[in-house]
């Protein structure tokens, strides 16, 4: 999404008539940039793009370093979503869905930049719906450029995330997208299987898949602190639907094959409860598969 950070900003400044100063957070996979959103001033000067899925999934799961409530954030509506994919590494052994299912006796290693970011759950629960029980995930990265490095270099297999944040590196050939998580193929990689085409998968197994895709409807929201007066909320969710809705910025965000998708910020809160709300038996399997890699 950070590709696309520097039209959304202008243009919500042109609609808010302000001047708007981008800060980028990193670190923990963007854990400590929701950190801080969360802690600030409810005054209606800031706001964050939020990754959806990951930030959910963490508080879902009790991942150390959350410090924050889903369900207390200001939301102003979804900004994007985008088609996740699982990429291999041009030097990896495993290029195609069918090698890495004759690698489940194998060590994969697979890089994310922390543990609280979408890309670690959707590799641990993609490994787990493929079955690689030896895989490994590699954490710590201080951002997507070095975890990207060391696929490129050979030093992991692959990772997961959307095509528009991988799109150099698949356009280039130094990564190769194998498996959609998704229900149908992409229009763009039409010889990608779906995550519902991996032989085997079982009942339990299709809840999980129907889980994981169900997720990413999530995609990048945009908050503001908890408690915010409700005035200046209903002002800034007016304004954040035109800049959605903005005409060249959709065009903007079609040039560079990047999706806006605006939802309510009411769709927002609906589907953030919908996972917290996870059935036990899904959290139990979820849980199981990320304390593999713990």
């Amino acid at each position: 999404m950070r590709p696309l950070c520097p039209h959304v900003i202008p243009t919500f400044g042109k609609h808010l008539g302000a001047y708007f100063i981008a800060n980028n957070v990193p670190g923990g996979g963007a854990l400590i940039g929701t950190n801080t959103l969360y802690k600030a001033k409810p005054d209606g000067l800031t706001m964050g793009i939020l990754n959806g899925t990951g930030m959910t999934l963490s508080e879902l799961t009790g991942q150390k370093g959350v410090q924050f409530e889903m369900r207390q954030f200001t939301y102003l509506g979804r900004l994007s979503t985008d088609e996740e994919f699982l990429f291999m590494g041009a030097k990896s052994p495993y290029r195609t869905l069918d090698a890495l299912l004759k690698a489940r006796d194998r060590e994969t290693k697979w890089v994310t930049e922390g543990r609280a970011g979408s890309p670690y759950y959707r590799v641990a629960l993609t490994c787990e719906l493929l079955k690689l029980h030896k895989a490994k995930i590699l954490t710590g990265y201080p951002g997507s450029a070095e975890a990207n490095l060391a696929i490129i270099r050979g030093d992991a297999d692959g990772t997961a995330g959307t095509y528009s944040s991988r799109q150099a590196q698949v356009d280039s050939g130094e990564f190769i997208p194998v498996l959609i998580l998704g229900k149908k193929r992409s229009k763009d990689f039409p010889q990608v299987p779906t995550i519902y085409e991996v032989p085997g998968l079982t009942a339990e197994d299709r809840k999980i898949a129907d889980f994981l895709v169900g997720l990413d409807q999530l995609g990048r929201i945009v908050a503001c602190p908890p408690k915010m007066e409700r005035e200046k909320a209903i002002f800034l969710r007016e304004v954040f639907k035109k800049v959605c809705l903005d005409p060249s910025l959709l065009a903007r965000a079609k040039k560079e094959k990047r999706i806006i998708d605006y939802a309510t910020p009411e769709e927002v809160e609906r589907m953030i409860n919908d996972v917290l709300m996870a059935p036990s038996e899904i959290k139990k399997r979820i849980e199981a598969a990320l304390k593999r890699f713990e």
